[in-house]
């Protein structure tokens, strides 16, 4: 069984740990819907956790994608699952993704 951390919005947080919760194959560690409890949560987890999904829009300061890359680092069998939804035509939008897949975050 995979231990999950879900990383979302309030709403989007308790739908998706609802969905891995009736799953045999997860069991949801923690929900976080702040960027600030994110980082915490993964490294200082009394479990730990196998599999991060993330999803564009938690609330806090700071970019997620630099969160992720500190995550990774520090966590390096993590795997971390980001989910986004913004047109990634956007310069600024790429870099950030090509920053994750140059830490190994490829999800």
């Amino acid at each position: 069984m995979l231990k999950i951390i879900v990383a979302a919005q309030s709403e989007t947080a308790n739908q998706l740990a609802s969905m891995f919760s009736g799953s045999r194959d997860y069991s949801v560690i923690n929900v976080c819907t702040r960027k600030e409890r994110l980082e915490k949560a993964v490294l200082f987890s009394t479990d730990t956790p196998d599999l991060l999904f993330a999803v564009e829009g938690i609330e806090g300061s700071g970019r997620t994608t630099d969160l992720l890359v500190r995550i990774k680092q520090a966590n390096p069998q993590l795997r971390i699952i980001y989910a986004i939804g913004s047109d990634i035509s956007n310069d600024y939008v790429l870099r950030s993704l090509i920053s994750l897949v140059e830490t190994g975050i490829y999800d």
